[in-house]
């Protein structure tokens, strides 16, 4: 009989502690790269065989994901070859005139999804800022520890002259922004055939995004301060002419309907049944259609338009791209309303918080709203529906649950220790 004596404790100790701290150095950001001791390990496919090599070259999670995806991309274009045939590890990025380029993946992007989809302006900045950074850089090059580095440099670009000096160029908010827009690129371009020639995974989706503060609940304007800026809107000049007619018909379908800043400035007389008040929104932001349902003020004010209609847009024109922010600015500080982005102003975006607010104010059930919006129950509830005392009284009373009546169990006057119960006294025992 073979006798093995039992391992020492301290070797038992030590080898849970190095497991648990493999474990703990494991990327959980960087699939397919892990610790095996102190070397990093990288997991990956060749023609639906999985291969497991160490890449003792490697120090940093980041290096170990970039020679994966230098090995996954050249396993995509036949060009793999073993470990032991490789000259070096990891191979050298690809030079900038090898493999398809970053503007070949926003091409698809243009054709396949921008195509079927209203265009709006910051899409475009943001793709000719992306072109021209990044146009003639190879797929291959564009890393998660690239785009990590490109989130780092917008977060350390600072004003270097004028009143803003010192102060960050660009905020976490709209750092946000560029990161998602960039997935999305990419998201949409595995969606085709075309894209998934190009590359075969998101490496923005490993990219932590800044951390940006949480809004709570949505700013509105006052029923005041929105009657005052459509009055403000509607008025007439020395000429006998209505100058903001437009902007009084876009700031009125916000307002009173609900719709959406960029939904109202797209709306064809075609979608609007003059008939019913219901405006069929085909285009969404959800990219789900919906039919709203418009009061019949706006319905009586839409006819007098239809009948000097000169343009298909309710309100603005075929050429009409974005939002006119000095005339907006114009029109609400003139109708007494502080415009920007500081926590005491408003902008455009507030006037459908205002319909949706006080909607909620004046007795408007969430489940209503959810189509007229175009948002789902628990943005509602999360953002929108600010609940008040007397709201919060009259929800709480509506419980059925009956209260006996009597006085509640306390010891009796004089008597310590006793309990009185209900409907008798001096009965009890000691507690």
């Amino acid at each position: 009989m073979l006798l093995t004596a039992a391992a020492p404790s301290s070797i038992v100790a030590a080898s849970a502690e190095g497991q648990m701290e493999n474990e703990r150095r494991s990327s959980t950001r960087y699939e397919g790269v892990r610790w095996v001791g102190d070397t990093l390990h990288i997991r990956y496919y060749v023609g639906g065989r999985r291969k497991e090599e160490a890449v003792p070259a490697a120090k940093t999670e980041k290096e170990a994901d970039d020679v994966r995806r230098a090995l996954m991309l050249a396993a995509q274009r036949g060009e793999w070859k073993p470990r032991k045939e490789r000259v070096t590890v990891p191979p050298p990025p690809p030079k900038p005139e090898d493999g398809p380029k970053f503007k070949e993946l926003t091409a698809v992007y243009r054709k396949d999804w921008m195509r079927t989809r209203k265009r709006q302006s910051w899409q475009k900045e943001m793709l000719a800022i992306l072109e021209g950074k990044f146009g003639k850089v190879p797929l291959g090059w564009l890393t998660t520890a690239r785009w990590e580095k490109w989130r780092d440099e917008l977060a350390r670009k600072k004003w270097t002259e004028g009143p803003r000096k010192g102060q960050r160029r660009v905020s976490d908010t709209t750092i946000v922004k560029y990161l998602a827009f960039v997935s999305g690129i990419y998201r949409r371009a595995l969606e085709t055939e075309a894209g998934r020639r190009l590359v075969s995974e998101n490496p923005l989706s490993r990219v932590r995004r800044p951390a940006t503060p949480s809004r709570g609940l949505k700013k509105a304007l006052s029923a005041e301060q929105a009657e005052a800026l459509l009055r403000h809107l509607a008025a007439v000049d020395k000429h006998g002419r209505r100058p903001n007619e437009d902007l009084y018909r876009w700031a009125l379908l916000v307002l009173k309907v609900g719709m959406r800043v960029e939904e109202a400035q797209h709306l064809r007389w075609a979608a609007f049944d003059l008939r019913s008040g219901v405006i069929s929104i085909a285009d969404t932001k959800t990219g789900h259609p919906r039919r709203v349902v418009a009061p019949e003020e706006v319905v009586k004010q839409a006819k007098q338009w239809k009948l000097s209609a000169s343009s298909s847009f309710v309100v603005g024109n075929e050429w009409q791209e974005g939002v006119p922010h000095r005339r907006w600015t114009a029109a609400y500080k003139a109708a007494g309303i502080p415009w920007g982005n500081r926590p005491d102003a408003f902008t455009t975006r507030n006037m459908r918080t205002t319909f949706t607010m006080l909607s909620f104010e004046h007795g408007a059930k969430p489940e209503d709203l959810i189509e007229q919006t175009g948002h789902s129950l628990a943005v509602l509830l999360a953002y929108y529906a600010e609940a008040n005392v007397d709201r919060k009284r009259s929800a709480v009373e509506k419980n059925p649950v009956k209260v006996p009546e009597g006085i509640c169990p306390r010891p009796a006057p004089g008597k310590k220790g006793k309990v009185r119960k209900i409907g008798s006294v001096g009965t009890g025992r000691k507690s």
